[in-house]
């Protein structure tokens, strides 16, 4: 596999992805949860940001971080840059079609990223009453988080469609000149390699690992579906998402009690600031 679409993205958003393996997307969505260390994670939309979305993300990314493009700074926000994308060119990076049913999700995607607000603030919960009934694990010994909080307000800003076939997007800077020195290297190509919600957001969590090893209940955790309510179908679609990643850049074993997944190709590598 060649690695031909690169994109770096901030530590904090994979440890805290923004979006969800769900296939119907909630109206008015937001998620508010501490997770086991007391991190408090935020992510309000209008719509549910799902798989689609991270896809759409990741590819006006590949864009927003060539240097040949040209980027402006936002007249009334100095926090924003402004860029032009070709949609043509967008919806192919992607992995969209031609057809108006891909158009208009196309569209959909992106009036939803406009309106995606992150907030990850590690140890909030801790100091909140609210969550003062839940029992925390302690952050291991050099585990720290390189970073003491990422607040991101609709990761797109305003977006304007053109006549000339273009969007607009105003988008933080954080995307595109202040990534933090362990920014990693994903692979949208690879990630549009594999077939399934839940195997896209294996590869894209796993990206900064050389392996994973846990429960089964530890990955439902990891993509987010512990919260399903039938463990049967939890774990019958990771099995599917297993079985979809072997051989496509991971090797996997399982057992009745356990999951290890391990990394054959695209091996993580720490990047230098970015200039």
């Amino acid at each position: 596999m060649t690695d031909n679409n690169i994109v770096q993205v901030p530590h904090v958003m994979l440890n805290y992805p923004f979006f969800f393996v769900a296939n119907n997307p909630k109206e008015g969505f937001l998620y508010r949860k501490p997770n086991r260390y007391g991190d408090l994670i935020t992510i309000s939309a209008e719509q549910t940001p799902r798989v689609r979305e991270a896809i759409v993300f990741l590819a006006a990314l590949i864009f927003v971080q060539d240097k040949d493009i040209k980027k402006e700074p936002e007249f009334d926000n100095p926090k924003r840059v402004t860029i032009s994308i070709s949609k043509k060119e967008w919806m192919k990076t992607a992995g969209f079609g031609r057809s108006s049913h891909d158009t208009k999700a196309f569209e959909d995607a992106i009036d939803i990223l406009s309106k995606v607000s992150y907030a990850v603030e590690p140890g909030k919960a801790l100091r909140l009453k609210k969550y003062q009934d839940i029992t925390f694990t302690k952050r291991p010994k050099g585990k720290d988080l390189p970073f003491t909080k990422a607040i991101y307000p609709g990761l797109f800003g305003d977006v304007d469609f053109n006549e000339d076939g273009t969007v607009t997007i105003r988008i933080l800077r954080n995307f595109v000149q202040d990534l933090d020195k362990r920014a990693l290297r994903v692979s949208l190509t690879h990630m549009l390699q594999v077939r399934g919600h839940i195997a896209r957001v294996l590869v894209f969590m796993l990206y900064g690992k050389k392996s994973w090893a846990g429960s089964w209940e530890e990955l439902a955790e990891l993509v987010r579906i512990d919260t399903w309510s039938e463990k049967r179908y939890q774990r019958r679609a990771l099995r599917k998402a297993i079985t979809e990643l072997d051989k496509k850049g991971f090797t996997c074993q399982v057992s009745k009690n356990s999951v290890l997944i391990k990394r054959t190709i695209g091996l993580p590598k720490m990047l230098p600031d970015y200039k």
